[in-house]
């Protein structure tokens, strides 16, 4: 039985999923291109504290959603990682796309990843019997040119309205502490 809300990810969340951080607590989050096998495209670095878990549906060749068909276009998108923290006894969820191009082609993906984050909570709650509450957070990470020169780093970053979403855009190929996101 899980005593916590980590290790209760742990028992339930397939090994092969699961993103491990560096010797440094940095987690790499990347997309491979079509150019070749191995070739990164999209990546982002995230230097993190304390309690972690992060995890991708995202994964090359792998079926995460079988019992979906493939004729009902897009019903088996996902997006490229879900990272849980903690700070303080807050938990936080990120639920992370890499995109090149336009940034706002990822909002779906990441309705998708709130939806199954929310099935993965409530079925942790009804089988480990506890209620686990987490903050969304909601980030696509692109490569998009901003209008502005130059390099420009915000103290604090805000997320943008986006239907029901609250969604931060920030560029890709760069290293950020989760703490900026809290």
């Amino acid at each position: 039985m899980a005593t916590d809300f980590f290790d209760a990810l742990h028992q339930v969340v397939e090994s092969k999923l699961v993103l491990q951080p560096d010797p440094q607590n940095l987690l790499l989050l990347a997309e491979e291109h079509n150019q070749g096998e191995g070739t990164l495209g999209e990546s982002v670095w995230l230097k993190k504290r304390g309690k972690i878990f992060a995890f991708s549906l995202d994964q090359k060749g792998l079926d995460v959603f079988p019992f979906f068909k493939n004729t009902t276009g897009g019903i088996k998108k996902k997006n490229d990682a879900i990272l849980f923290c903690q700070d303080g006894t807050d938990c936080f969820v990120f639920i992370i796309e890499l995109k090149s191009g336009n940034p706002g082609d990822g909002v779906i993906q990441l309705k998708a990843g709130r939806n199954f984050v929310d099935y993965l909570l409530r079925t942790i709650d009804l089988h480990f019997n506890k209620q686990f509450e987490c903050q969304y957070r909601h980030i696509i990470f692109h490569t998009r040119k901003s209008a502005q020169k130059g390099t420009f780093r915000r103290a604090k970053r805000e997320p943008s309205t986006v239907g029901e979403l609250q969604v931060y855009f920030e560029k890709c190929n760069q290293t950020y502490s989760i703490d900026e996101f809290f």
